[in-house]
Parts: structure tokens; C-alpha cells; sequence
């Protein structure tokens, strides 16, 4: 205010003095109002344009300010609905996983553990191999020593689906075996499966392709970056290994540091995809009421991956270690309560997320002689995040209860999850100490809402 009343002031003196001084008209035959007008009218026209101009100069500067305002509001509420997309999407692409609609676990060499390795139930199919009572060729080659543990175990499968033998068939052989001799021997059973299913496989002409799963990272890992690139895929795995037949041809029982005796065992399992629509119309697939009928006994979750220091372990590095990898685990499985929170967005809470109960843990701690470090750390890990789970007597240890399974180890530990899944209707833990210094943990959910839809 007292700024403006100064300007007035000053443009006032401005005009007078420029009034007598540089016009000087001859005032003294101007009437009194016209004196005062032409003294006071210019002076306060001038300051009223001057205030005019500076309210319009003021109302411009803020509604460019609050325009400015306005779209930084924008932008930042745009950043966070971007921020919470790209969350809510890594937690979708991670929390990804694949159903297992059948398993088979055929010929499993029998181990020293008092646990039994699976149980069975509908789906699941469960034999055993006993060494000294099986009537085997100890001299035979691999692949025709597992050759009936093969025809075992995808029988089960196609009994369980006959629409599973037109899928492709993903192998992970055992290493000794040559691939071509391999590919021959599982083509050679299913061949026989379907000559000795009769009508159970009328309408199909040629089994699936047979393809070698690609192993980067742990099968499970392959198997979900192929289905995260085929949706609507469905397959059948088998993996297959004898290290028990390669000692007896070496005069050989040496035991694998932590994998436990040789054993051996052949693995089948029906996959899909969580969304899978299956688009085949053959006779097959219409007399098993298509293929996603079959009932999901376990969705598999990708794995945590972790790497153990080298050299001797100790315990409690062990189970800081196995914690982490836990904690990603569950955030895969959808286990973890909260979404985490990134730049500018709360933590919320996840769609069906929340807890749920694990009931089952599978594990390959090693023997009784030299699993102290690896049990010791997976007791505080499972104790630290609330999962009151025994690591001996509510576990399946894979090494004492089947022995080293070689390059089956993989599927093997898979399908023995999904099997305990099957059985608990809860939630399998499986934890494997890899022989590359690796820890892949990962969980089996049996359906439990409607994103575990059986279809």
C-alpha cells in the first residue's frame, strides 16, 4: 500500500512539475475545477493503469504457477501409478509359476531314512527299486537298465491323461547316456504305450516331440522361461539316472560327499500352463474330456537362487544365506503379506496374497554323517521366518531316503515337492543344496483359491 501511495505521489510531482515548468499555460484564466482536473486527472489515470497492469501481470504469473503446479501434480501422480504398475507387474512375472497335473515317481532306490520319500494319492503314482532284490543286468548300458522305470513311470502319466502322449515330451537324461540312444529308447516306450493301450489311445498316430529341456539355471527355471514364452503350453517331463547301476559297473559303492549312496530313479510329470486352453481336437483329447480337466495337485513357483561362500560353510553364514533366499521365495509364491514398497508408492497389499501354512519340506541336507552344517543352518532359517517345520521327522531328505539320484536330482526333488503338496493340501518348502555352490529354494502350493483354479 505504501508502496503505491509513493508511486502515485511521485507520478503526481512528475506531472506537476512538468505541468508549470515545461507547458506553463496561463492558469490564471482557468476556472478552479478545471485547475484541479487537469492537476489530479492525469496523475491518477496514469497510476490506475500502472495498478491495472500489475493486477493482470499478478493474475498471469499465477495461473502460470498454478498450471505449473497442476501438471508437477500430474507428473507425480503419473509416476506413481507408473511405479505401482511396474510393481505390481515384477510381483505378477515373478509370482509366475507352472501346475502340475500329474506326477510319477517310478524305481526310486530305497535310502536308510524312516520318512517315506512320497505318499500316494490321486495323481500321484509311487514305486520303488530295491537293489538287492531286482532282478537287473548289472553290466547292461544306463539307458536300457532305466528302460522299464521309463515305461513305469510314463505309463502312469498317459493312464492318468492318454490326451498327455500327444505333448511334447521335455528329457533330461542321464549324463553317461548318449542323447540319439536316449531319444530312441523313450520313443521305443511310448510306441510300446500306445500298442498296449489299445482304445485308451485311439486317435493318436505319433506320440509328441521329444525334446532335450535346456537346463540354464535348474529345471524348474527352464521350465517356467518356456512357458512364460508358449502360454497355453502343456508338456511332460521325465528325467531319468542310475548313479547306482555306474558303481556296480565301477565295483564302485563310493558315496557322493552330501548326496547320500547311489541310487537311482526315473520322473514323470504333466505340466501346464496356468492359463492353458488347449486348441487340439483330436479324438484324444475329446475322450479325456480335454486335457485341463485334469485336476492341478501343485502349482510350482519360480525358485530363489542364492550362492553359499566357498570353502567350509558355517552355520550361521549358512543361514543368512538360506533367509534371503527364503524371503524371495515366498514373495515368488505369493507367501509374503505386502508388495514391496519402490520410489513413491506404499507397500500394499497383494492381490490374494497373505500368509499361507507350509506343511512339508523337502531338502537334500546331505546324510546323517555330514549334513551338521547344512541342517544346523536350515533349522535357524526355517525358525527365524516363523515355519515350524521339523528338518528331520516333517522332512523328506532326499539324500537319505532315495541316495544320490545324479542328474535326476533336479526333477526328482520336484516331483516329490509336488507330490507332498498333493498330499498335505498345503505348501511344499524345497530347498536344494545344488553341487555348483548354489541354494534353489522354491515352493509347491496345492490349489487353495481361485487363482489356483484346477480349470
Amino acid at each position: 500500500m505504501l508502496k503505491r501511495l509513493i508511486i502515485l505521489a511521485t507520478l503526481a510531482a512528475a506531472w506537476v512539475s512538468a505541468l508549470w515548468f515545461g507547458v506553463a499555460p496561463d492558469f490564471g484564466q482557468w476556472s478552479l475545477p478545471r485547475l484541479a482536473a487537469v492537476h489530479a486527472l492525469p496523475p491518477l489515470f496514469c497510476g490506475g493503469l500502472w495498478l491495472g497492469w500489475r493486477r493482470w501481470r499478478d493474475r498471469v504469473a499465477e495461473a502460470r504457477t498454478r498450471a505449473m503446479e497442476e501438471r508437477a501434480e500430474e507428473e507425480r501422480q503419473a509416476g506413481e501409478e507408473n511405479a505401482r504398475r511396474l510393481a505390481t507387474e515384477e510381483s505378477q512375472r515373478n509370482r509366475f509359476g507352472c501346475d502340475c497335473r500329474a506326477v510319477a515317481l517310478a524305481q526310486v532306490s530305497a535310502g536308510d531314512g524312516d520318512v517315506p520319500l512320497a505318499e500316494m494319492c490321486q495323481g500321484v503314482y509311487l514305486s520303488s527299486f530295491e537293489s538287492s532284490a531286482a532282478d537287473v543286468d548289472e553290466r547292461a548300458e544306463v539307458v536300457a537298465h532305466l528302460r522299464s522305470g521309463m515305461h513305469e513311470a510314463l505309463g502312469a502319466i498317459y493312464a492318468s491323461s492318454p490326451a498327455a502322449v500327444s505333448l511334447p515330451l521335455y528329457v533330461v537324461p542321464p549324463g553317461e547316456a548318449r542323447a540319439d540312444e536316449f531319444v530312441n529308447a523313450v520313443r521305443g516306450v511310448q510306441h510300446a504305450l500306445i500298442e498296449e493301450g489299445g482304445l485308451l489311445f485311439d486317435g493318436v498316430r505319433d506320440p509328441g516331440r521329444i525334446l532335450q529341456l535346456a537346463e540354464d539355471g535348474g529345471v524348474l527355471s527352464a521350465l517356467l522361461r518356456l512357458f512364460e514364452q508358449n502360454p497355453g503350453l502343456a508338456v511332460v517331463l521325465l528325467g531319468t539316472d542310475s548313479p547306482w547301476l555306474q558303481a556296480q559297473n565301477t565295483d564302485e559303492e563310493e558315496e557322493a560327499v552330501g548326496a547320500g549312496k547311489p541310487g537311482q530313479g526315473v520322473f514323470a510329470m504333466l505340466l501346464t500352463h496356468p492359463d492353458f486352453v488347449s486348441d487340439d481336437a483330436d479324438s484324444a483329447l475329446e475322450k479325456d474330456e480335454a486335457l485341463r480337466s485334469r485336476p492341478v495337485l501343485a502349482r510350482l513357483h519360480r525358485p530363489a537362487m542364492a550362492r553359499m561362500s566357498g570353502g567350509k560353510t558355517r552355520a550361521n553364514v549358512l543361514a543368512r544365506t538360506l533367509g534371503k533366499a527364503l524371503d524371495e521365495a515366498r514373495r515368488y509364491a505369493g507367501m509374503d503379506k505386502m508388495l514391496p514398497a519402490c520410489d513413491g508408492v506404499e507397500a500394499n497389499e497383494q492381490e490374494g496374497g497373505g500368509g499361507s501354512t507350509c506343511s512339508w519340506l523337502v531338502h537334500n541336507a546331505g546324510t546323517p554323517a555330514n549334513c551338521g552344517v547344512h541342517m544346523a543352518g536350515l533349522g535357524v532359517a526355517l525358525l527365524e521366518h516363523g515355519i515350524e517345520l521339523d528338518p528331520f521327522d516333517e522332512a523328506t531328505n532326499i539324500s537319505t531316503v532315495a541316495g544320490d539320484l545324479g542328474d535326476a536330482l533336479d526333477v526328482g526333488m520336484l516331483s516329490v515337492a509336488v507330490a507332498r503338496a498333493a498330499a498335505t493340501q498345503g505348501a511344499a518348502l524345497c530347498v536344494e543344496f545344488r553341487r555348483d555352490a548354489t541354494l534353489s529354494i522354491f515352493f509347491a502350493r496345492a490349489p487353495e483359491s481361485a487363482e489356483m483354479s484346477m480349470g
